[in-house]
């Protein structure tokens, strides 16, 4: 299937564990779980990476 641009960073988010997911402004991000405590996990476009990060620091993008 495709993978889409589900939201946008809109934080600076600096990973303090390996399973945490580096954001940097305006990546495109493809939410692809939501787990607790209002983390999602999800696939950094621009990077290519994947992992967790606080849900504050991405935007939902019209879809």
């Amino acid at each position: 299937g495709r993978r889409e641009q589900t939201h946008r960073a809109v934080f600076r988010f600096i990973p303090r564990h390996p399973d945490e997911l580096e954001l940097d402004v305006d990546d495109p991000v493809l939410v692809e779980a939501e787990e607790d405590d209002f983390w999602f996990r999800g696939f950094n476009m621009r990077t290519g990476e994947r992992g967790v990060f606080p849900a504050f620091y991405a935007h939902a993008v019209p879809g």
